[in-house]
């Protein structure tokens, strides 16, 4: 007979900073300009006793830890906004980060910092064709940034041979996504088409590497890369005064690049996926929703 008490105690502080200027202009253009700054401040403090009687329990050295993150992102941005016709107007956008961090390991002692330096631009354009019927391009560079755990270095016991942890080095996954979208709007039902390719570097990889002894250590790298291009239907609309559908298919092409993970093979194929919701409301006091989600293989 054993006896086990776990304590995890995780306390946040957080600091957010948002200022913006904007310029109306008389051709209907609009500039906004502005800085933001995202802190916080996290302790994770994770602990695990184990012992044969309550009065017995001494702290597991294999799984306790505590792990400090300070985390500071800031943030410059401009956009500018310009109708060019009655039909076509147009969003430009550019955000600067600069995010630092300082990470503390305070069991086993490990310092280390991470700051990195990025440039998000945006584009939108927008063609009204008709009543309630648009096109509408985008392009976009999208982040992805690591979460505490990902970061902790801590060697996390699985069994005698495999440990896992976090990596302070890790970068966020960036997404370079480029959008056509069909909108159209007939009184209550709604149509939309995308078109969508989307392009992933410095992608999460769990990586397992010897660290001898025959022991393996399990961690994440930014090794992988991925293509994605598909199309995505959505309406919703009523069948009835009292019954609404909301529907949507995904169909898409995906390629995953290994050539950063030695031994890897690059992989592809196609998807679609869908889902359906039904929304019945006989009377004002009555509801009943059915919804089904079908995801092909991947």
């Amino acid at each position: 007979e054993s006896y086990e008490a776990i304590d995890n105690r995780n306390r946040m502080n957080m600091l957010g900073v948002t200022s913006a200027y904007v310029r109306p202009f008389s051709d209907g253009g609009r500039l906004r300009l502005g800085y933001e700054l995202q802190a916080m401040n996290l302790e994770l403090d994770n602990s695990v006793a184990r012992g044969p009687t309550p009065q017995t329990l001494v702290p597991d050295p294999i799984v306790s830890n505590e792990f400090h993150v300070d985390q500071a992102v800031h943030a410059l941005y401009a956009t500018w906004e310009k109708p060019f016709t009655n039909k076509l107007s147009a969003q430009f956008g550019l955000r600067l980060e600069q995010a630092n961090l300082d990470l503390d390991q305070v069991t086993t002692n490990i310092q280390s910092a991470n700051d990195y330096f990025r440039a998000y631009p945006t584009l939108h354009v927008s063609y009204a064709l008709g009543e309630g019927e648009s096109l509408r391009g985008s392009y976009s560079r999208r982040i992805q940034r690591p979460g505490p755990q990902d970061l902790n270095p801590f060697l996390t016991y699985q069994d005698n041979f495999n440990y896992r942890s976090g990596n302070p080095g890790l970068l966020p996954q960036e997404t370079d996504s480029f959008e056509v979208m069909w909108q159209k709007r007939v009184q209550q039902t709604f149509y939309q088409a995308t078109l969508y390719y989307r392009d992933t570097t410095d992608a999460f990889t769990q990586v397992t590497s010897d660290i001898g002894g025959g022991v393996f250590l399990t961690r994440p790298e930014n090794l992988g890369s991925s293509r994605a291009a598909g199309v995505e239907l959505v309406a919703n609309g009523a069948l009835h005064p009292t019954l609404r559908y909301n529907a949507s298919i995904n169909a898409f092409r995906q390629e995953i690049d290994a050539s950063g993970i030695p031994g890897a093979v690059d992989s592809e194929g196609e998807s679609v996926s869908g889902r359906l919701t039904l929304n019945w409301q006989p009377t004002q006091q009555d509801f009943v929703q059915v919804s089904g989600i079908w995801s092909g293989e991947q």
